[in-house]
């Protein structure tokens, strides 16, 4: 090829170009005959009971964290607007108003607590991010500040008697946190059955007195719960927040396995996070007399009212974000005796801005699968894994 004249080599250039060309075009021929390649199966959305474990389990995980202090979480020096808002500095935002203003201008306003989502992020501040964006997390040092500051203290427990009356208690013993019905129960406890962003809310609520010092408060309040879901059956709309997420809201180990006895009484079946399913359970024989005497006071309720405590409405359902479904009699509890009556013997006691959303909760800590409010709750609340 060396010797040969430039001129000389095209032929033999060109011949090489049309075998390179003819290869190419063969592929793509052969290539075009080849069956089209089956086209991806689409990944079918999720399951309304696959979301629902996936909120369960973040929850469950949020409530484990809330427990163990929120272990590596960063103290931010910089912010100290929940510890300013409870020493009546600066209002509430959006729409809101000084702590103090707030009780005396919000107590009783019960379609302003209702619709308005943008007050209870400042109220009942926890360690988490809430949907209220003017809000911010509670800080390690802003607890410190109004544990120890007895004006902050008031303001607190003046904040969870607006809400105790919005839900239709009143809280009768502050000592002991014993609760009782409110004049206007009935009313009450059918808005709450029917409006399930309301159980986020209280999860963040008893979050929020663990953190400030009232965690003494806690187990009254469920108390109370566990009477009027198991045995008047008035807020059996309640059911599975109590039983899953307030239950668990609890810091002390014992006083958790006794509150998930007392359940078992009504509920047989029910297993707190981190219990085995099919072992003996028991908080000892503390757990035990306080369940009988439980179970003794719901006996003879009903025998005073003339009925068996075990009645219940058609229709009801125990799934938290179906509105709470069950009819709501008007006329009365079984064995709740008359209107404002103790919920339970004083021994036995232990220890949201316009548009903004709550987000349960908690946390899959309510807004379910089920389709519950966006409001937070903490919990969280798909069941309670919306954040309030």
């Amino acid at each position: 090829v060396r010797g040969l004249p430039p001129l000389a080599l095209l032929p033999t250039l060109g011949a090489l170009l049309l075998v390179c060309l003819t290869a190419s075009t063969t592929g793509q021929c052969l290539a075009s005959l080849a069956p089209d390649p089956a086209p991806a199966r689409p990944r079918p959305p999720p399951t309304a009971s696959s979301l629902f474990a996936m909120g369960a389990a973040n929850a469950k995980a949020d409530l484990r964290r809330y427990r163990d202090g929120y272990p590596g979480q960063e103290d931010r020096k910089d912010l100290n607007a929940n510890v300013r808002f409870y020493r009546n500095e600066i209002p509430s935002r959006p729409r809101g108003k000084l702590v103090e203003d707030i009780h005396e201008a919000w107590f009783g306003a019960y379609d302003l607590l209702e619709s308005h989502h943008g007050y209870i992020q400042w109220l009942f501040p926890i360690r988490e991010h809430g949907m209220n964006g003017e809000s911010q997390p509670l800080q390690a040092h802003e607890i410190a500040a109004i544990r120890h500051d007895e004006a902050c203290r008031g303001r607190l427990l003046d904040s969870y008697r607006l809400m105790l009356d919005f839900y239709g208690f009143r809280l009768a013993d502050p000592s002991t946190g014993t609760l009782e019905r409110s004049d206007k129960w009935r009313d009450r406890f059918m808005n709450l059955n029917s409006h399930s962003h309301n159980f986020l809310r209280i999860t963040r609520i008893l979050k929020c007195l663990g953190e400030l010092g009232f965690e003494e408060l806690k187990m009254p309040f469920l108390e109370a719960f566990v009477h009027e879901v198991f045995v008047t059956k008035k807020l059996r709309g309640c059911e599975r927040s109590l039983k899953d997420y307030w239950s668990e809201t609890l810091k002390d180990d014992t006083q958790r396995a006794m509150l998930h006895d007392l359940i078992r009484i009504h509920d047989p079946s029910h297993v707190g996070d981190g219990e085995e399913p099919d072992r003996p359970r028991g908080g000892g024989r503390k757990s035990a007399r306080h369940a009988a005497s439980s179970t003794s006071t719901s006996r003879a309720a009903a025998e005073e009212s003339g009925g068996s405590g075990e009645d219940t409405a058609a229709g009801e359902s125990n799934i938290e974000g179906d509105g709470g479904s069950d009819e709501m009699d008007t006329e009365g509890g079984v064995g709740s005796g008359e209107v404002g009556e103790p919920l339970q013997e004083a021994g036995e006691a232990t220890e949201e801005g316009d548009g903004a959303k709550e987000e349960e909760g908690e946390e899959g800590q309510h807004d379910d699968a089920n389709g519950a409010s966006a409001d937070d709750e903490e919990e969280g609340d798909g069941s309670q894994n919306g954040k309030l």
